[in-house]
């Protein structure tokens, strides 16, 4: 059936969406972080999100597309709680109206989030980062470029407009306002 066949197409390749040129960025990842520098789940409630985020170490594309049938997923090379920066979380979205996998519904509604809406990342130790919506914008997928540099605390959402679509991107920016320990 065409959507079975629609779930399994691969997203696109993830690291033609990150781009950064800093040595300190490229140290950073190499250090393997611990379940309680990352985010273990992510809620937005202005789009009903609340779905279980990946940490998956592996680039491969492959390995990549399969962590997305269980949830979203941080980018391997992004900044962590313990190393701050820009964490970039990348998931699907999908209007179909039968999807098998509603994981690849787990962005839906995020190009509709606006200036000062929330996104809460838990972690397995039960911290809690909030981060508030600075930018909601859409781009050509061939022109999607994340900053990946270290620095302020932000976070970055990254879907595509429809599931299986390689044509344009849904980019939600966000600040850390507010982290408990």
């Amino acid at each position: 059936d065409v959507e079975r066949a629609t779930e399994t197409d691969p997203v696109s390749s993830y690291d033609q969406i990150v781009a950064d040129g800093s040595e300190r960025a490229r140290a950073a990842t190499a250090v393997l972080p611990t379940s309680a520098m990352l985010p273990n789940r992510i809620v937005i409630p202005e789009s009903g999100t609340d779905v279980t985020v990946l940490n998956p170490s592996s680039l491969d594309m492959n390995d990549l597309d399969a962590a997305l049938l269980d949830g979203v997923v941080r980018h391997p090379q992004s900044a962590h709680f313990a190393d701050p920066g820009n964490i970039l979380i990348f998931g699907h979205s999908s209007y179909l109206p039968n999807v098998f996998n509603k994981n690849f519904q787990a962005f839906n509604g995020v190009q509709d989030l606006t200036w000062g809406d929330e996104i809460t990342l838990h972690t397995q130790a039960g911290t809690k980062h909030v981060y508030r919506v600075s930018r909601v914008y859409t781009v050509k997928a061939s022109e999607t470029i994340i900053d990946n540099s270290r620095g302020k605390a932000t976070l970055t959402l990254v879907t595509c407009d429809s599931f299986g679509s390689m044509d344009d991107r849904h980019i939600v920016e966000a600040d850390l306002i507010e982290s408990d320990a």
